[in-house]
């Protein structure tokens, strides 16, 4: 595995050192120790919202995953907080890198921002600088729902040592940032929500600032949040939640493809059935010659507040549209709670 400098983070009375490394399969982290929300001890790792990159680092190809982190006790998504780096070279073996991030990071150096909501975030390679940049949602005060900012750490290394920034100005006032770095080296920055999608070019030569005005995606079909982009036999896709509420059994997963990363868009219908939790949120990458899915479910925890991230190898068959994906480890809480 990615060799990374050793952390000792202490949560309350009980110290961790990391990086860990552990075997695991479907659902991903839940054998990884979390801080309690405000508590002692620890518990799970619960996780949602993947955002899988692969890097080249020293010569060897390397998937990681950026995503949100559900903090127990839950309440509601309030509680998401403190970001971890996970990473793969098999996808067999993972490795918590560390926390990298959190909101009390947020208020103490940048001065804004209020406890917990930090949501589904996400991190490119910008080859430019050399420097990773980390963008996450986050509000710039209590009053949450009306002042969300994409925050923006940077770093040299993909798993450690990021370092505040700011914020991308100009941005909606919206979650869920994504960040697609097109052949030609241009980077474009979306964030949506609230059935709106935006997106904008940022700027070439500053990763924070936006060359175009963010405009509204057009022709996607009962877009809820979680924009994600991948190219495809030179096709744009766009993958993202459905509006579909908890008593039709949550988001379904559907996809659009363009021929341009700022659309209009063509809808292409469903990828994934919902997971029997409300949400789902999720990311598509090529790692070694395979595409793989990733997801969210509740299945570990048996609540819609607790996910854990999941993936599944997935095949985009020669005429672009893609297989529906089938978790592997979904079982109902019923049918599993005389397991714990």
């Amino acid at each position: 595995m990615l060799a990374a400098s050793a952390a000792l983070i202490s949560f309350s009375q009980e110290a961790v050192e990391y990086p860990i490394t552990k075997a695991m399969g479907n659902p991903l982290f839940v054998d990884f120790p979390s801080q309690l929300y405000e508590g002692e001890g620890t518990g799970p790792f619960y996780s949602a919202d993947a955002s899988a990159r692969v890097w080249n680092i020293d010569g060897r190809d390397v998937l990681y995953i950026y995503c949100s982190h559900d903090m127990a006790p839950a309440k509601g998504c309030d509680h998401m907080d403190r970001y971890h780096v996970f990473s793969t070279e098999d996808m067999i073996n993972w490795t918590d890198h560390g926390e990298i991030l959190n909101a009390d990071d947020v208020r103490r150096e940048l001065g804004w921002g209020c406890d917990g909501f930090m949501w589904a975030p996400d991190c490119v390679y910008n080859p430019a600088d050399q420097l990773y940049y980390f963008y996450f949602p986050h509000p710039a005060t209590e009053d949450w729902n009306n002042t969300w900012r994409i925050g923006v750490a940077t770093s040299k290394y993909p798993d450690r040592d990021f370092k505040l920034q700011g914020y991308v100005e100009g941005m909606a006032k919206r979650i869920d940032p994504h960040v697609f770095i097109d052949d030609d080296g241009q980077p474009y920055i979306y964030n949506g929500g609230g059935a709106h999608c935006f997106g904008a070019k940022l700027k070439r030569d500053n990763w924070m600032e936006l060359e175009t005005e963010p405009v509204e995606m057009q022709g996607l079909y009962d877009y809820h949040e979680g924009t994600w982009i991948h190219k495809f036999n030179g096709r744009y896709y766009m993958t993202h939640p459905d509006n579909h509420s908890p008593k039709l059994g949550g988001n379904k997963m559907r996809y659009a493809v363009s021929d341009s990363p700022l659309g209009p868009w063509e809808d292409l219908g469903i990828y994934m059935d919902p997971t029997g939790i409300e949400t789902n949120h999720g990311s598509i990458v090529n790692y070694k010659g395979q595409w793989y899915a990733f997801y969210h479910t509740g299945d570990f925890s048996g609540r819609g507040n607790l996910r854990s991230v999941c993936f599944e190898p997935i095949t985009i068959r020669p005429d672009g549209t893609i297989e529906k994906v089938i978790p592997t480890w979904h079982r109902s809480y019923a049918d599993r709670k005389d397991m714990k």
